[in-house]
């Protein structure tokens, strides 16, 4: 029961992202909406930890298996990505690079500003 509840709150902040995505017209998507939605949940203590870690642990936990599909999808189009692979692989790695130095970044910040 308890990892229902669990489930079902980030249902609720699944559900409120996607409103949003639907009201706000930006091109943003409304899984970014909801995590934002539920990490200001966290913030501001409307929503504890507890009411959600094992249910989000599992999800972190079965991650890779979510990405099987789309790798099948890109050997099944491989005929016509097979001319563009080398700039697409340089974007993801320039993403790649950019995400990581960000986090490693305001992981440094908010590492700082416990200390204060």
């Amino acid at each position: 029961m308890k990892y229902l509840r669990q489930f079902m709150i980030i249902l609720i902040f699944v559900a409120l992202g996607e409103a949003a995505a639907a009201v706000i017209p930006l091109p943003i998507a409304g899984s970014i909406y909801g995590l934002v939605f539920l990490l200001l949940g966290l913030l501001l203590k409307f929503v504890h930890l507890s009411d959600v870690e094992d249910t989000a642990d599992f999800f972190l936990a079965i991650l890779p298996v979510m990405f099987v599909v789309p790798a099948v999808g890109i050997l099944k189009i491989w005929g016509d990505v097979k001319t563009i692979w080398l700039p697409v692989l340089g974007i993801i790695v320039l993403t790649f690079l950019a995400a990581m130095a960000s986090t490693g970044w305001v992981a440094q910040w908010l590492a700082e500003r416990r200390k204060k």
